[in-house]
């Protein structure tokens, strides 16, 4: 025991914890002062086509929320994670009702094997034993969706996703590091909807309206 504290001492000189948006030293990552940063969007809104229910997001996705999302998908600042969860949860966990699954935005598995990890998986851990990782596949490879236009996002997404038949007669919520054009989540209910899922809802850390 004494030989893994002087271990993990050593460890943390030699690698001293700090903020992973703007480096300040500390235990807390993101720190006080980037989270007072953040412009909180608590909103709700829904897909006039309907193929959403609801859409949820906590943060407008600008400054350092929008560094969060981004450092966490792509610098693999995964200290973060754990905060943004507990965010969403906080913010709205309430909607999840007693009957409903949470499933996890699935990204394609050649992504993940160089990423290393989902993002949404780990924003989806507060949820416990409500989360449905292995009802949603994405089924293809697709471009990033960055750059794309409205249309051109909606293309690139069309049959990228299959769903479960476990997901008849529920209530699903999604959950997403951002929600932009709205793409991913719409072509994610539309396979769930295919499987007679009830309603299909969206919850994020990150959104623009």
């Amino acid at each position: 025991m004494l030989l893994m504290e002087f271990v993990r001492r050593c460890l943390d000189l030699a690698y001293p914890h700090k903020c992973a948006l703007c480096g300040l030293l500390g235990l807390d990552s993101p720190c006080a002062v980037c989270i007072s940063q953040m412009e909180e969007r608590v909103n709700t809104w829904r897909d006039p086509h309907r193929t959403l229910d609801q859409v949820s997001y906590c943060y407008f996705y600008s400054g350092r929320a929008a560094q969060a999302v981004q450092r966490l998908k792509y610098s693999r600042s995964t200290s973060l994670a754990k905060w943004m969860a507990n965010q969403m949860y906080k913010f709205h966990g309430h909607m999840v009702q007693e009957n409903a699954i949470v499933i996890p935005v699935p990204i394609h598995w050649t992504r993940r094997n160089h990423r290393g990890f989902n993002q949404s998986d780990l924003l989806s851990e507060p949820f416990g034993d409500r989360v449905r990782s292995n009802y949603l596949k994405r089924t293809r490879s697709t471009p990033a969706q960055a750059g794309l236009s409205h249309e051109e996002r909606l293309l690139n997404l069309d049959g990228a996703f299959s769903a479960s038949k476990e997901v008849k007669g529920k209530s699903v919520f999604l959950i997403d590091d951002v929600v932009t054009s709205g793409g991913t989540a719409i072509e994610c209910s539309k396979a769930l909807k295919a499987q007679g899922a009830l309603q299909v809802s969206v919850i994020s850390f990150c959104g623009i309206t």
